[in-house]
């Protein structure tokens, strides 16, 4: 009798177990919206045809959304995704004869990641390509030239490429919230800044590191 009475505790013990441990597992499949924010610091580098080239920091804030879709395929999570951020991120320099600005004024991202899923978490790897307006002037301080610009992907000039790092955490079937780094090359260009000083070409090249959080809403299922 004492044996029966061992042998069903046992097995309430294993399904209270079981239990417990599906309620904390989590499906990443489906398709996620969400809003990010995020820090940037870098640099960028100026170099006008005829004048000294200029290197100078750049730093500043990100606020923008996302769409995600995640395939689960059990402790192996992959999904693709993209994200569009306006951007604060800005530096200058002033230097003899050339003074000069840039601005990143809003990018989008296209991102491949794989991850692992451990109960409600899950530790992920990323890359991807992304696509910046840019907003630059150069030129002596008493006559510069502005000029707007696309950072773009490609396989020559303006490629614009990033990788990184981060961590989910599932709060429950719908939402979740998640920090990650991402290593950016932001792009470069060879911009002709006239009419004011006409031949005065500057190529322009930007990258930097980010710190990014957002929360996400899984839509559907």
């Amino acid at each position: 009798m004492m044996g029966a009475f061992r042998a069903a505790a046992a097995a309430i013990a294993f399904c209270a177990g079981s239990g417990a441990l599906a309620q904390d597992s989590h499906d990443w499949s489906g398709f996620r919206v969400g809003v990010i924010g995020a820090g940037f610091v870098g640099h960028a580098s100026d170099i006008p045809d005829g004048a000294p080239p200029a290197a100078f920091g750049i730093s500043g804030g990100m606020l923008g959304v996302m769409g995600r879709f995640d395939f689960d395929f059990g402790r192996l999570v992959a999904g693709i995704g993209v994200d569009w951020t306006y951007n604060t991120v800005g530096g200058g320099y002033t230097g003899n004869p050339n003074s000069g600005t840039f601005h990143i004024d809003h990018t989008t991202s296209v991102l491949f990641r794989v991850g692992y899923g451990a109960a409600r978490n899950l530790v992920y790897v990323q890359a991807g390509f992304n696509f910046s307006r840019v907003t630059t002037s150069g030129g002596p301080t008493a006559s510069q030239d502005t000029d707007t610009v696309w950072f773009h992907s490609g396989l020559s000039q303006g490629y614009g490429r990033h990788f990184g790092a981060g961590v989910e955490h599932a709060f429950n079937r719908w939402v979740a919230g998640f920090v990650e780094y991402r290593h950016v090359f932001v792009g470069d260009e060879l911009i002709d800044l006239g009419p004011t000083n006409p031949g005065t070409a500057h190529f322009v090249a930007a990258g930097g590191h980010t710190i990014r959080a957002g929360v996400t809403l899984r839509l559907g299922r």
